[in-house]
């Protein structure tokens, strides 16, 4: 029993070490352009339920904290998935889920017919023209949500 509950104790300090180092490097890594505007795009992930899946609700945290602290206004997010099984889309989930998580005032965008990842950065591709910084929410391999950052000339 003892074992049982070090355990879980252990687990949970390493998601929660995990967030904080996620959320750290989000900050560190993409710096602050001044008037760049700036968009994230949140891939979707096989949502079969009627709310936002463990995944989509990670990807969308990790989003919502990549955006500039003070820039909220000015950034975009762009929320990318097609048509789930329960009717509404994976960029409905999400975003349904962002608006009850975070008090994000930006420009929020829907990509509704993607059904693949490849689909989804194809289909993004045409809301992204004016965009001077990219960041892209999208867990890697083992889960743990990557932040990537382009910047154009």
């Amino acid at each position: 029993m003892r074992r049982r509950t070090g355990l879980a104790i252990a687990g949970a300090a390493l998601l929660a070490w995990g967030e904080w180092l996620n959320w750290r490097w989000s900050r560190t890594l993409v710096g602050n352009s001044e008037g760049a505007t700036e968009a994230v795009v949140v891939l979707g992930f096989r949502n079969s339920q009627p709310t936002a899946n463990f995944v989509n609700r990670w990807r969308v945290r990790a989003a919502m904290r990549s955006v500039a602290a003070g820039r909220e206004h000015d950034a975009c997010v762009i929320f990318s998935g097609g048509a789930t099984t329960r009717g509404a889309s994976e960029a409905q989930l999400m975003a349904d889920y962002a608006h009850t998580v975070s008090a994000f005032g930006g420009t929020v965008l829907l990509e509704e017919k993607s059904a693949t990842t490849w689909e989804n950065v194809t289909n993004v591709i045409p809301l992204l023209e004016d965009v001077d910084r990219l960041k892209i929410a999208s867990p890697g391999r083992r889960t743990q949500p990557i932040i990537a950052s382009v910047q154009g000339d």
